[in-house]
């Protein structure tokens, strides 16, 4: 709650925040199942820049790529709406909900 009593003084409001809470039913994400065609997506090749060169980097479409499928980096990975890069030394993991998980290789 907002309390203010200095009549004389001005004052401004710079953050104002809200949080609301809404009473849902639970839903159920689409999962990803199994689509690769074999070539794991790789759609093409081309130069990339990575640590300070250009390096021959696979392209993949992820719309032939499975579940589970591991990425090893350099690569990347196109989608229809976001395109992920893989440094070297990651590996990209797409989980059955699409979800994009890099991990930096030991």
């Amino acid at each position: 709650m907002l309390n203010i009593s200095l009549p004389v003084v001005e004052y401004v409001m710079r953050n104002l925040r809200m949080i609301t809470s809404v009473k849902s039913k639970p839903f159920d994400l689409p999962e990803l199942g199994k689509r690769s065609n074999g070539a794991g997506g790789l759609k093409r090749r081309r130069q990339c820049f990575f640590n300070g060169k250009f390096m021959d980097t696979p392209i993949y479409d992820v719309s032939h790529v499975s579940a589970g499928e591991i990425i090893k980096g350099h690569a990347i990975v196109e989608t229809s709406t976001t395109t992920i890069v893989i440094p070297p030394d990651f590996n990209c993991t797409i989980d059955k909900y699409s979800t994009y998980i890099l991990r930096k290789e030991d």
